[in-house]
């Protein structure tokens, strides 16, 4: 996580102009949410196995990509960091479904909802990278301010740690 903020933080060094304090703010929120939502997971369903040590390396190699796209998101690169995204929330949308599955009944249902809501990033995130540069900019940016202002108001409900 922390090389993809330096990343980030280093285009904007490079570009303090309008479009690219939006570009970082776009990218950054992106990986601040899926750093929370893999860190989430782990609290919530991680231990000291094969299998959760496997989740976290898939995790970081979904990140790797995305990290590479960086410098140019807001430009010719938007098309592969869209994808990289993508990938990177339908594996986080994979890992909560199989962990949903072993949840208590009272949890079942906001579980599936939570999936549904990563998985639905996964897929808007891939649509945009047919878009225009700035399209492409402004659907991040709104998908950025709802994830965070769903996390902060809901809070997830995912049940106890198994």
């Amino acid at each position: 996580m922390v090389v993809l903020v330096g990343q980030a933080a280093h285009h904007l060094s490079e570009h303090v102009t309008r479009h690219g304090l939006a570009v970082f703010a776009a990218v950054f929120a992106l990986i601040w949410i899926a750093w929370l939502n893999g860190s989430l997971y782990h609290e919530l369903h991680g231990r000291e196995d094969a299998r959760s040590r496997t989740v976290l390396l898939v995790q970081i190699l979904a990140m790797v990509p995305l990290g590479a796209f960086i410098p140019e998101a807001g430009g010719s690169g938007g098309f592969a960091h869209s994808v990289s995204a993508a990938v990177l929330f339908a594996v986080l949308a994979l890992v909560w479904g199989l962990a949903g599955r072993g949840t208590s009944t009272e949890y079942r249902r906001s579980a599936r909802v939570f999936v549904a809501g990563t998985a639905a990033c996964a897929v808007l995130l891939v649509s945009t990278a047919s878009l225009p540069v700035d399209g492409r900019l402004i659907v991040w940016l709104l998908l950025d301010l709802v994830l965070t202002c769903s996390w902060c108001v809901t809070g997830v409900r995912s049940g106890p740690r198994r």
